[in-house]
């Protein structure tokens, strides 16, 4: 999710930057999407890693508050997610 929404916003904003050297192409516009570019390809790399670090992180603690919830009881269940290529293997604990 997060780089689905990262990755759109800041594709648009690097073409909306490439607007101007399509429309007129000069050496000042080439250096707009050069220097867009190097804040462009680095925040992409950075969305690739947040979002690979919120599988690993941000889903075990979000799925154990979807459980607690969808049991619907006032025992506290923590949902430990073992992360195994992607599959997660919930395993309900109730405290």
């Amino acid at each position: 999710r997060v780089y689905f929404v990262g990755a759109y916003i800041l594709s648009n904003i690097y073409m909306l930057l490439c607007l101007p050297f399509i429309l007129e192409q000069n050496k000042a516009n080439a250096r707009l999407i050069f220097k867009t570019s190097i804040y462009y390809f680095p925040l992409l790399l950075f969305l690739i890693v947040a979002d690979s670090l919120e599988n690993i992180i941000v889903s075990p603690f979000t799925n154990a508050l979807l459980s607690t919830v969808a049991l619907g009881n006032p025992t506290i269940a923590f949902m430990f997610t073992l992360v195994l290529n992607k599959v997660t293997l919930p395993l309900y604990v109730p405290i």
